[in-house]
């Protein structure tokens, strides 16, 4: 090992591996998100505006919630906010599984912006955290912490979200539970 190397330790590994599976959960709920709204809005003509409120309201709850999570977990600590993404996640999975109505999937999508945004705040002062000794360290799980969550949101997301679609068509919503229980 090279001198003044350290090695990540297992609660760091532990975090990678949950913000993965939960960028990945996200990811898939998103892409699913517009095959559930189309085939509820077809031949009406509203998907596409659906969509964009959806999106919205997942958007603006994600950045105004970081606000208020960050300060949370400064004051109750950062592993118990962490927790709080994956649970609200689950939640509003399930809720968007069982629902045909669109006021309740826009509840269901600030739901899944608030897992969003008590998972990055209170993730990222937890690195500084771990990391606050070595310089170096921080700059590798910043690193992988990008790699995982862009990974996970961008690339095997997305790819999943029309697989479990066209396998299981609305029960993949339940399936997509499994993802936030292992990053809890």
């Amino acid at each position: 090992m090279p001198l003044g190397y350290r090695p990540m330790n297992r609660s760091i590994g532990s975090m990678l591996l949950a913000t993965f599976v939960l960028r990945v959960s996200t990811s898939i709920t998103g892409g699913m998100l517009v095959y559930l709204v189309d085939h509820m809005t077809r031949n009406q003509g509203t998907g596409p505006r659906a969509i964009s409120l959806l999106t919205g309201g997942f958007y603006a709850t994600e950045l105004t919630g970081a606000i208020l999570f960050g300060v949370l977990a400064d004051r109750y600590g950062r592993k118990v906010i962490m927790l709080l993404g994956p649970i609200f996640g689950g939640v509003a999975v399930a809720m968007t599984g069982m629902t045909t109505q669109m006021p309740v999937l826009f509840v269901t999508r600030l739901l899944e912006g608030s897992s969003t945004a008590a998972s990055i705040p209170s993730t990222l002062g937890f690195i500084a955290a771990e990391t606050a000794h070595d310089e170096r360290l921080r700059g590798r799980v910043v690193s992988l912490f990008e790699l995982v969550s862009l990974g996970g949101m961008l690339a095997v997301g997305p790819a999943l979200a029309g697989i479990l679609w066209d396998a299981f068509g609305r029960p993949a919503f339940f399936l997509n539970c499994g993802f936030y229980a292992v990053a809890l």
